[in-house]
């Protein structure tokens, strides 16, 4: 009883500081939420983006393009209630919420112990980067959830089969969350088949595998296509002149 009552002070503790003053801090809108919540409100109002493409698998917005699942989480809620930054930021509080109770399932089945798991969880919540991330309508708050899913199932699929297929599912899904995983998830799988290599069979390799790349093969046409490396191009550590050439064109009297 003590424990219960402890676990839900501690969730609305969580939940409240999460909540707390969205529009006030931070006090300034963050470069890419009003371009989320401009392209959501579009989306609801006629399937189309700002650059009115239908239902656009990546959003082109400030010379690069966007992932896709947290604008059209924005879509409803944006559409429903008003295009202001308090709702936007609403729905990054709950991916970043969503994103806990994923950290907590995967880290039971990972420890076998759920008083560490919690304590994971408690860590996670209050570390500064994850707290300021989930009050930012920014993409990249999808991430964490669609990761702990994943490898939660892909935990689970050690002992039973029938999770391999959503394993391989919620971690393609991660590729529609930020550019990150397409390094990040295929090591993880890999070093995953390593270290499980005597508890997986074949079938369950498969499973995973074909169903993750089913779910990536968007993406990766989008990524060959060259769109998909745009921002790779501008941040990398060869792209200096071209960064500088990009700045030099941009008119900043709109920011005034």
């Amino acid at each position: 009883m003590k424990r219960r009552l402890v676990l839900i002070i501690f969730v609305i503790i969580i939940i409240s500081l999460y909540f707390y003053r969205l529009d006030k801090y931070l006090p300034q809108p963050f470069i890419d939420e009003p371009s989320c919540g401009y392209n959501a409100f579009c989306i609801f109002h006629n399937l189309r983006d700002e650059y009115n493409k239908f239902l656009p698998l990546h959003f082109k917005a400030f010379g690069e393009y966007k992932y896709p699942i947290f604008i059209y989480s924005l879509a409803l809620p944006v559409g429903l209630i008003d295009l202001n930054l308090k709702v936007i930021r609403a729905v990054a509080v709950i991916w970043g919420l969503l994103g806990l109770l994923a950290a907590y399932f995967f880290s039971r089945e990972l420890l076998q112990n759920e008083k560490l798991a919690f304590l994971a969880v408690i860590f996670l919540s209050l570390s500064p980067g994850y707290f300021i991330l989930s009050r930012l309508a920014f993409e990249l708050i999808t991430f964490p959830f669609f990761y702990f899913i994943g490898l939660y199932y892909l935990f689970k699929t050690i002992k039973d089969e029938r999770y391999s297929i959503r394993a391989g599912i919620f971690l393609g899904l991660t590729f529609y969350c930020y550019g990150i995983s397409r390094l990040d998830i295929p090591l993880v799988i890999l070093f995953f088949f390593i270290l499980f290599r005597n508890e997986l069979t074949n079938k369950k390799i498969t499973k995973i595998l074909v169903s993750f790349f089913i779910v990536i093969i968007p993406s990766l046409i989008h990524t060959l296509k060259g769109t998909g490396l745009v921002r790779f191009n501008y941040v990398s550590i060869f792209s200096y002149i071209k960064v500088r050439y990009g700045i030099e064109k941009i008119n900043f009297k709109f920011i005034y």
